[in-house]
């Protein structure tokens, strides 16, 4: 109090010296008040205030005309999102190649962002999503479209790490139709880690809008919706490797290897790739008592009748074959074996609900 006393006193005789009027005196009255008033301390500009990070009482704590942020905002090189509403159903786990994790530890949290581009496939069954940004780990989900362009059934996932990935790729559940427009969007990872839940992970919004994007595919004639190598253990066994996608190969295979049984889904198109076509040329066949009675309905050792049926479009490419499962695929062919090796690498072939 004595310090605001002096205070107070050395600016009063500074108006008599500079001879003030009595509003000067005043105001030298008001400062003294509330100086007190702020624990026996001058008081302190509204700027330094601001500065400090604290409030603005009203307007006096604004910034100066023509003044900008010190570090302008990052520009947002995605495109932006169209928002649609749909739930979320359940799906497996997938993979995601992460750039850039360590983004996700930077101290300002990362604002989600999604790519995701009209493209040309490779393969039916898998689509890439060019960029994922996220602050926290989540999933890129894809969907049919639904009526009114909103989005329908989910056709595919795959889990995202916190940061930044590129060339995400999500396994759909059926081959895409050429021209389908797909929507992908950003979920959240919010419950149980690593599994899709339908209430838990909720969709990813950017101020009122969902993350996701909508594009349109273009798939040839004639793509193929999985892909495989055939490969041989000596003279032994057939193996089945380096399957794309991984979750729709796998699922032909069982996960199982030398000479397993395939499982092929019904109008879908396979590709196998057989570097050791010499050796081992790779038949399809409809199975007899005996190696000797099989027919072989497919070759890559000679010509065979099924190779000829329109519905089934058998190619030769180098050393892959291309086939479509048709109801005539279906009624002859229940098995494979090596055109050399007929007694040892052989297996069977199977579908779903037949």
């Amino acid at each position: 109090m004595a310090r605001a006393a002096r205070w107070g006193a050395n600016l009063e005789l500074l108006c008599i010296l500079l001879a003030a009027t009595a509003a000067c005196t005043d105001d030298a009255d008001d400062a003294a008040d509330a100086a007190t008033d702020a624990g026996g301390e001058p008081p302190v500009e509204p700027s330094a205030l601001c500065g400090a990070g604290r409030p603005a009482d009203g307007g006096g704590c604004g910034p100066p005309a023509g003044a900008h942020d010190a570090t302008p905002p990052i520009p947002d090189a995605l495109p932006d999102v169209i928002p649609l509403d749909v739930p979320l159903p359940d799906a497996a786990l997938a993979d995601a190649v992460v750039v850039d994790a360590a983004l996700a530890d930077a101290a300002a949290p990362l604002p989600p962002k999604l790519a995701a581009s009209d493209q040309r496939l490779d393969l039916g069954t898998r689509l890439f999503i060019e960029g994922v940004q996220s602050a926290a780990p989540g999933w890129v989900v894809v969907y049919e479209t639904g009526a009114e362009g909103r989005a329908g059934r989910l056709l595919g996932a795959t889990f995202i790490p916190a940061g930044t990935s590129s060339d995400v790729a999500v396994a759909l559940a059926r081959p895409a139709r050429n021209g389908e427009a797909l929507v992908v969007r950003l979920h959240a990872d919010a419950g149980a880690p690593g599994v899709l839940e339908a209430r838990e992970d909720a969709p990813v919004h950017d101020g009122e809008a969902r993350v996701e994007r909508a594009g349109v595919v273009v798939v040839p004639p004639g793509t193929p919706a999985v892909r495989l190598t055939v490969s041989s253990r000596d003279t032994v066994s057939f193996d089945f490797v380096d399957g794309q996608p991984p979750e729709r190969a796998a699922e032909v295979t069982g996960g199982e290897r030398e000479d397993p049984p395939l499982t092929l889904r019904p109008g879908w198109r396979y590709e196998l790739v057989n570097p050791e076509r010499a050796a081992h040329p790779f038949e399809l066949v409809r199975v007899g008592a005996t190696p000797a009675d099989d027919r072989v309905q497919t070759s890559q050792r000679r010509d065979a009748p099924l190779e000829e049926d329109p519905t089934i479009g058998y190619l030769e490419l180098g050393d892959a074959v291309q086939f479509t499962v048709s109801v005539t695929f279906m009624d002859l062919v229940d098995g494979y074996r090596c055109g050399v090796r007929v007694a040892t690498m052989r297996g069977p072939v199977r579908y779903p609900g037949r």
